[in-house]
């Protein structure tokens, strides 16, 4: 039963061990960053953004950090059509391997044509820098920019006062820049309360509730 799916939103699935994870004091694994992204890339409430943004799921920007060839992420990339995004979403997880894993989540928004992106941390303290850069490195040489052209400079966000609400910070950070976005505002430095995070939790229960499939 816990590995069941419950709720479907397009390619996203979340098995009732996925939703479990959005009570109170759980940290996000990469199925419930999936469906939420995919959500809100696709939901209603960003839905005149259109392909302007683009959000990648947990497990393609664990790709892009892994892989250096410019022609092979290029192939692994191409139904995603990231060329037309003036903005890129990437949830970046401080787990090195192929599989599932991790004890911090990350944001990297990158803006191709800008050649800049901001790398939003909501702890104090992260080894992540670097492997934003990296990433930001491989997807450039994919979408044109010249290799080591994008500069990656560190956001303003709130700091999370726990240990497990970094994922939850990074899709309110997320729905943010696409507020930012949809008032014709460019993403800049954000502010935000963790009552506004720990509401966000119970906002997503309602949202999954709706999609259930049973």
């Amino acid at each position: 039963f816990a590995n069941a799916c419950m709720a479907v939103f397009r390619d996203a699935e979340l098995a009732a061990a996925d939703i479990a994870l959005l009570q109170p004091r759980q940290w996000l694994n990469d199925s419930v960053m999936g469906f939420a992204l995919e959500y809100l890339q696709h939901g209603p409430r960003f839905a005149a953004l259109g392909g302007r943004v683009a959000l990648l799921h947990p497990c393609t920007v664990q790709l892009i950090s892994a892989v250096d060839s410019a022609d092979e992420l290029r192939a692994i990339l191409a139904d995603l059509n990231l060329s037309a995004a003036e903005w890129i979403f990437l949830p970046v997880n401080d787990h090195e391997g192929e599989d599932a894993g991790g004890t911090h989540w990350t944001l990297l928004v990158l803006a191709p044509a800008a050649r800049t992106a901001t790398y939003y941390d909501s702890a104090s303290s992260s080894p992540d820098l670097a492997k934003a850069r990296a990433i930001a490195r491989h997807l450039g040489s994919v979408l044109g920019v010249p290799r080591g052209a994008v500069a990656v400079a560190a956001g303003t966000c709130p700091r999370q006062p726990n240990g497990f609400d970094c994922g939850m910070y990074v899709l309110f950070t997320v729905q943010r820049c696409l507020e930012a976005l949809m008032a014709g505002q460019a993403p800049a430095d954000l502010a935000y309360s963790q009552s506004d995070v720990d509401a966000s939790r119970a906002d997503w229960l309602t949202v999954i509730d709706s999609l259930r499939t049973a």
